[in-house]
């Protein structure tokens, strides 16, 4: 068997990356970007209904820790938004 036959019967096997993203990958980044969306939107309604929250909660506290766990998120998605080689390599 010659190079050129193995190197063609194995491209089948090797994983697609068009313009260097997987499926894996996307799906990721889209769940990501959900939950990033899922998060504003708490924060959103934390910050419409501030005047409703008890007395003894801290609104800083609360909006601070949804703006970190917003930025944690974020932190996560800008680590799969760098696309693969086109051979599918990471």
């Amino acid at each position: 068997m010659s190079k050129e036959t193995v190197d063609s019967w194995t491209a089948a096997f090797k994983p697609k990356f068009p313009l260097g993203y997987s499926q894996y990958q996307l799906n990721y980044i889209i769940g990501n970007a959900q939950e990033i969306q899922r998060l504003t939107v708490q924060l959103e309604m934390i910050w419409v209904n501030r005047e409703a929250f008890k007395d003894h909660i801290d609104m800083a506290k609360v909006i601070t820790n949804k703006v970190e766990e917003i930025k944690k998120s974020i932190g996560y998605l800008e680590g799969y938004l760098e696309p693969n080689n086109e051979e599918g390599g990471e």
